[in-house]
């Protein structure tokens, strides 16, 4: 007689807090959001299409951190070797046995089948547990291949070579891939054999054979593509095949130097355009663009910005020649950075996703760039001094907040032409 009927009736006995609900989502967003953010190499992998050039790691203290933070499984070493009571589960399989895995799709498997949230917050449950789930199983695998990083020219090879049988050339980036991975779940894309992927039936029946598979499916593919990514990787660099890449930015003769060009006129235009009007107030505060900052920072309240944007246009507050200086580092070091990572941020549709860069480029908290070092610390200084608060993370998040509008406030000038 075994203890438990299946992985259902493990977790019901043994999780019984675990419903899908909206305040767990957050928890896993905040976790995920978290992990990524921790280094800047991890936002630089996620948004590249290249293998082996940055260091990732899901380490025991993001597993403790998810299960008793995020899942509130406090005893979560414990159910480890419980689980191993459940008929199916086999110790020897340890990703398929692995009680953080297990409780991540049990938790995407809650949301796909809840009856008390919307088809948005549903979608949104299961997203957020199948992204952390991948994050966590591709790290592992990626970290057994590549121990020792290469160099981004390398990385550009190995990338060129690869066929479009691979996602990775499909959707040009990782995250784009894990994103394809979480579509094939929820049953809204095909699978690579043109069907629905079994994934989305084994995730809503959710039977022990179904969690097994559906895990060993996922580590499968990863697997199976670094694996291959990894051959290509080798051969490149047995038989000395990279790309000779120059120190510049932009790779490409005369196109380079008018990229280049381009970076160094648009620096001045926007740089002249920003400093113009902010000597006052009512030129330099955009509701709009107030608007769109606030909903990029979890807590950033509209008030405190407004009123840091007052204080920062104020001559009495900031002398104007220090408010220069701070409003045309923000925006070299922000320009640079996205002509680094290829984003043409005059191209209107690519607005969005620049900015999305530029906050966690900001945000990063091992950015070594002295100019966005310096521009960061400066800017908590000035928030302080305009709130009068010295709560830490306020600060922070309000300095990140100006930088954003900074650079969205600068694009305006286009507008006018």
């Amino acid at each position: 007689m075994h203890k438990y009927k299946d992985i259902k009736d493990f977790f019901k006995k043994n999780a019984p807090h675990l419903k899908p609900t909206e305040e767990l989502i957050k928890r896993m967003k905040t976790f995920r959001e978290g992990w990524i953010t921790k280094d800047i190499s991890y936002n630089e992998f996620l948004t590249s299409p290249y293998t082996g050039v940055y260091e990732i790691k899901f380490s025991l203290l993001d597993d403790e951190k998810l299960m008793v933070e995020v899942f509130e499984l406090y005893d979560w070493k414990e159910l480890q070797e419980e689980v191993y009571k459940v008929p199916g589960i086999e110790r020897y399989f340890k990703v398929a046995s692995n009680i953080v895995y297990l409780t991540l799709v049990y938790t995407a498997h809650l949301y796909i089948t809840a009856k008390n949230i919307n088809k948005e917050k549903r979608r949104e449950g299961v997203r957020e547990a199948c992204l952390i789930l991948q994050l966590k199983m591709f790290a592992s695998t990626y970290n057994h291949f590549f121990k020792h990083l290469t160099d981004e020219a390398t990385a550009i090879t190995v990338y060129k070579m690869l066929s479009y049988k691979f996602l990775i050339k499909q959707y040009k980036s990782w995250l784009d891939v894990f994103e394809y991975r979480v579509k094939t779940c929820l049953g809204e894309t095909k699978d690579e054999d043109g069907k629905v992927s079994p994934n989305y039936y084994r995730l809503i029946r959710f039977t022990t054979k179904d969690a097994v598979d559906l895990l060993a499916n996922i580590q499968t593919k990863l697997r199976r593509q670094l694996v291959e990514i990894y051959a290509v990787h080798k051969k490149v660099v047995d038989n000395k095949l990279q790309i000779k890449q120059e120190k510049s930015t932009f790779v490409g003769g005369e196109e380079n130097l008018e990229q280049i060009r381009n970076l160094t006129e648009s620096l001045e235009k926007y740089t002249e355009f920003i400093k113009q009007i902010s000597n006052n107030s009512n030129n330099f505060i955009n509701p709009v663009i107030v608007d769109i900052v606030v909903n990029l920072f979890n807590k950033l309240e509209e008030h405190n910005l407004v009123k840091f944007l007052k204080c920062m246009t104020d001559d009495n507050f900031i002398k104007p020649e220090e408010r220069y200086k701070i409003l045309e580092d923000i925006l070299v070091a922000s320009y640079k950075y996205l002509q680094r990572k290829g984003i043409n941020f005059r191209d209107k549709t690519k607005v969005p996703t620049a900015v999305i860069q530029l906050r966690e480029y900001w945000r990063g908290s091992k950015v070594s760039d002295p100019l966005v070092v310096n521009t960061k610390k400066k800017l908590r200084e000035y928030a302080k001094a305009c709130l009068r608060k010295k709560t830490e993370w306020m600060l922070v998040t309000l300095s990140l907040g100006f930088v954003i509008y900074v650079f969205l406030l600068s694009l305006e000038i286009d507008k006018k032409e």
